[in-house]
C-alpha cells in the first residue's frame, strides 16, 4: 500500500508539472540577432517499470537496490545556440548544446542520477570562388563530454559510469575546386580522455579499483585525400584514402591495447537512377598494423570493405531513406582496448498503405569478432513499425521486433560459455502534437527474453508518459 501511494503521488506531481509547462510556455525561438538563434526546451516524463533491472523472477536484486519494480520521474532541460556568420570571404558556424538531465526513482533512490551534457561544434570556412564546390578551406572543432558504462552488460549498476571526453580539430583544403571536380586534402587531430573514478560495480570491483584500469586515453592523427568527379548529371565517382595513427597511452590495466596505424582506400560510384531513387556502391581495402607491447606483437588486420545501398524518397512520405539495402565490413576499437571486426548486412523499407498510415520494415544481421578474446557473436534483428493518424495531429504508434543473439564471450576475464538469447519486444501508444512546439506522448513497452542462461531470462512491462516543449 505504501509503495502504491508513492506511485500515485509521483504520477500526480508529473501530470501537474507537465500541464503547467504546456499551458505556460510560449512557442518561439529566441533570435538575439540575425546571426544568433537560441532554442531552449523542457522535457518532463515519468513511468512505471515492473522489472527495472531486467532480472528473472525471484533473482536477487543488485547491490543497493530496493525493489525490482519502480516508478520514476525523468526531467530534462537544455538550450541550443546556433551562431552563423556569412560574409563574402568568411563563413563561421558555432553550435553550442547544453542539457541538464534529472532521473528520480520512488524506491530505488540509490539509482537517482543528475547529468550535465555539453557539446561544442565549430567550423570556419573561406570562400575564394563560386561554383558547385565553393569552400576552399574549412576548419572544424568539436568536443563532446559523455558518460559510458564500465560494465556494458550491467548498465543499471550504481557507479557503473565514468566520463569520456572526445575532442577533435581538423582542417580541409580544396586543391582543385571546379563545378564537376573536387580534390580535397585534410588533417584532423583527435583525443579521447576518460575519468579516474572509484569503481562501485560488484562484477568488477574485486579486480579493479579505478575505472582508468579499464580504459585507455588516446590521441589520433588522421590525414585524408578525397577526389570527386561528376561524369555527368547522373553519375559521380569517388576516390578516397586516409591514414590514421592512434597513440594509446600506457596504463596499468590488464586490458591495455597497442597503438596502431590504419590505412583505408575506397572507390565508389553514386548514381541517380531516377529523380527519386539513388544508388551508392563503394568498395575498399583496409589495413591495420599494431605496435608491439613488451615484445609481444599482434598480427596485422586486413579486409575488403564494401557497401551497397539503394535509397529513395517520395513526396507523400517524410521518411528518408525510403529503401536502404547494404553490406558493411569494418574494424572498430572500443573504450576498453578491444578490437571488433563487424560484418553488417542491413535492409529497410517504408511504404504507405493509406492516407496517414505508414509501415516500416527493417532487418539487420551482424557478425562480430573480438580480437582481444578471439570470440564471435551473431545478432539478428527483425522489426516492423507502424504509424496511423487517428485525428489531426494525433498518431497511433505500434511496433514489434524480434532479436536473436548467439554469443561466446568473456565478462571481464571470466569465461562465459556458448549461448543464445531470443527476445520479442512490443510497443504501442499515442503521440499528440498540441501545438507547433508542444508534443505529448504515452507509450507501453513489453519485452520477453528467453536464454540458455537462466539469469538472462526475463519479462518486462513499462509505461511511459512524456511531454516536450520547445520554446
Amino acid at each position: 500500500m505504501k509503495a502504491q501511494s508513492r506511485k500515485k503521488r509521483l504520477i500526480h506531481v508529473f501530470v501537474g508539472i507537465l500541464l503547467g509547462c504546456v499551458s505556460a510556455s510560449p512557442a518561439l525561438a529566441v533570435n538575439i540577432s540575425e546571426f544568433v538563434t537560441l532554442r531552449p526546451y523542457v522535457e518532463i516524463g515519468g513511468g512505471y517499470d515492473d522489472n527495472l533491472f531486467e532480472l528473472p523472477d525471484h533473482a536477487p536484486l543488485p547491490q543497493d537496490a530496493e525493489n525490482r519494480e519502480d516508478s520514476y520521474l525523468d526531467a530534462r532541460a537544455g538550450i541550443n545556440a546556433d551562431i552563423h556568420l556569412e560574409e563574402s570571404l568568411l563563413n563561421v558556424d558555432l553550435i553550442l548544446k547544453y542539457e541538464f538531465a534529472y532521473l528520480k526513482y520512488s524506491e530505488n533512490t540509490e539509482y537517482d542520477e543528475t547529468k550535465n551534457n555539453f557539446d561544442v561544434d565549430f567550423s570556419l570556412g573561406s570562400e575564394y570562388e563560386e561554383g558547385f564546390f565553393k569552400d576552399r578551406m574549412k576548419f572544424n572543432l568539436n568536443d563532446v563530454l559523455s558518460f559510458i558504462p564500465i560494465d556494458e552488460d550491467e548498465p543499471m549498476f550504481v557507479g557503473n559510469q565514468t566520463w569520456k571526453n572526445e575532442f577533435n580539430a581538423g582542417v580541409e583544403y580544396n586543391v582543385i575546386s571546379k563545378p564537376r571536380t573536387a580534390f580535397i586534402l585534410g588533417y584532423s587531430y583527435g583525443r579521447d580522455d576518460y575519468g579516474d573514478d572509484d569503481i562501485d560495480v560488484w562484477s568488477v570491483e574485486d579486480q579493479y579499483e579505478k575505472s582508468s584500469e579499464l580504459t585507455q586515453d588516446a590521441q589520433t592523427h588522421t590525414g585524408t585525400v578525397d577526389l570527386k568527379h561528376a561524369i555527368n548529371s547522373k553519375l559521380t565517382t569517388i576516390l578516397s584514402y586516409s591514414y590514421e595513427f592512434s597513440d594509446r597511452e600506457e596504463n596499468t590495466g590488464e586490458l591495455q591495447s597497442a597503438s596502431f596505424s590504419r590505412q583505408d582506400a575506397e572507390v565508389g560510384l553514386e548514381a541517380k537512377l531516377t529523380p527519386r531513387v539513388h544508388s551508392n556502391v563503394r568498395l575498399g581495402y583496409s589495413l591495420t598494423s599494431y605496435e608491439d607491447i613488451d615484445g609481444v606483437g599482434q598480427d596485422d588486420q586486413s579486409s575488403i570493405v564494401g557497401e551497397v545501398s539503394l535509397t529513395g524518397k517520395f513526396d507523400q512520405l517524410t521518411l528518408s531513406p525510403l529503401v536502404s539495402l547494404g553490406y558493411k565490413r569494418y574494424y572498430d576499437e572500443n573504450d576498453f582496448g578491444d578490437t571488433l571486426l563487424t560484418d553488417d548486412i542491413f535492409g529497410r523499407i517504408a511504404f504507405k498503405i493509406a492516407d496517414g498510415y505508414i509501415v516500416t520494415l527493417s532487418a539487420d544481421y551482424t557478425m562480430e569478432n573480438r580480437e582481444l578474446y578471439d570470440d564471435e557473436t551473431n545478432n539478428l534483428t527483425l522489426g516492423v513499425d507502424g504509424e496511423f493518424e487517428v485525428v489531426k495531429n494525433m498518431r497511433l504508434l505500434a511496433g514489434y521486433s524480434y532479436g536473436n543473439h548467439q554469443y561466446f564471450s568473456y565478462e571481464f576475464l571470466e569465461t562465459r560459455n556458448n549461448g543464445e538469447d531470443t527476445s520479442h519486444r512490443f510497443s504501442g501508444g499515442l503521440e499528440y502534437k498540441v501545438a507547433r512546439y508542444v508534443l505529448l506522448r504515452g507509450m507501453y513497452h513489453y519485452t520477453d527474453q528467453s536464454s540458455d542462461s537462466p539469469m538472462d531470462e526475463y519479462t518486462k512491462n513499462e509505461f511511459v508518459a512524456s511531454g516536450r516543449v520547445i520554446f
